[in-house]
């Protein structure tokens, strides 16, 4: 496929040629580029060219995500209300870390 030929193909038409092996996805990615510069199409090949980077960058999004999830323990330093819950100073409540995060910087827990 010459870069003409590209040229003429939507995105979708693009992916279908590189799964067909029509035109290889280095070749693609490199016409795209060159050429309409279409974002999501780049990506797309990118991830087609080098698999390997997005499974690492999934792999620490799910770690972010896990280590955002963990239950920690707090104590309320002054009354709060959660919701519809109210808590007194001196009870404690198991929080997401980013939960947490947010009662750290109203300085509502110690």
């Amino acid at each position: 496929m010459n870069e003409q030929e590209y040229k003429n193909l939507n995105v979708d038409e693009v992916l279908e040629a590189v799964r067909e092996g029509i035109i290889a996805a280095e070749e693609a990615l490199l016409f795209e580029k060159e050429g309409k510069a279409r974002k999501s199409l780049i990506e797309a090949l990118e991830v087609l060219v080098n698999p390997d980077d997005e499974q690492v960058k999934n792999e620490e999004n799910s770690e972010v995500n896990q280590e955002q999830q963990k239950l920690v323990t707090v104590k309320f330093t002054a009354n709060v209300k959660v919701g519809s819950n109210l808590f007194k100073a001196g009870e404690e409540l198991e929080v997401s870390v980013a939960e947490r995060e947010a009662f750290l910087k109203a300085d509502v827990i110690g």
